[in-house]
Parts: structure tokens; C-alpha cells; sequence
């Protein structure tokens, strides 16, 4: 089904918060998610509006997180 939606677009924007982590970590099926945009080589943005922390700091703890 999500294969179905991400083909109709040439790059996707992925809300971080909510859709990829929450306050407790990772989400189910963020990691296999992710995996699969990259493997198939799209492309693709992590957004969030935390303006509390920067952005080198959200793009630590993505990567930590796999």
C-alpha cells in the first residue's frame, strides 16, 4: 500500500516526529520504512518544526536510532 502512494512522487518530505520517532523512540516500522526508500533509491527530506533542539543534534539521534 505505501509502495502504491511513494511511486506517485519523485521525492518524499517525512515528518520526523510522529511518523518516524515519538517521545519513546523509534517507531514500528520507521526502520523497514527508511530501508526501503534507500534501497530503492528515492528520494527523500526528514522534517520536523523542533526548534528546541538543532539540527545536528535531530540528526544525531535519527542516526543513532538507525
Amino acid at each position: 500500500m505505501i509502495k502504491d502512494i511513494i511511486e506517485k512522487y519523485s521525492a518524499l518530505f517525512i515528518d520526523a516526529y510522529g511518523v518516524l520517532i515519538d517521545s519513546s523512540g523509534l517507531l514500528p516500522g520507521a526502520r523497514p520504512f527508511i530501508d526501503m526508500l534507500n534501497s530503492e533509491k528515492r528520494e527523500y527530506l526528514i522534517v520536523t518544526n523542533d526548534a528546541s533542539r538543532l539540527p545536528e543534534r535531530i540528526c544525531s539521534q535519527l542516526e543513532s536510532l538507525g
